[in-house]
């Protein structure tokens, strides 16, 4: 899952990754475009695919209760 950061964008395309055991979260750059991209182990997930707030809920789950690096700012992207 991705979100869009209009305000990380830059020309550079220099990306940048901060995992924690059974996480990862990242800002990635790419035509000046930035995106929050989030990666986590978990078990089967029991939700409709199609429903994007039931998915939300699982990332912001997922990612509760860390407030290292930049992960407050892109929990709030996913808001």
């Amino acid at each position: 899952m991705h979100f869009n950061l209009p305000a990380e964008a830059r020309a550079d395309r220099t990306s940048h990754l901060y995992d924690y055991p059974g996480h990862l979260a990242s800002i990635a750059r790419c035509r000046n475009r930035a995106f929050a991209v989030f990666l986590f182990r978990s078990g089967p997930l029991d939700h409709d695919h199609r429903d994007l707030d039931a998915q939300k809920r699982i990332l912001l789950d997922a990612f509760a209760g860390h407030a290292e690096w930049k992960i407050p700012q892109l929990l709030d992207a996913v808001r």
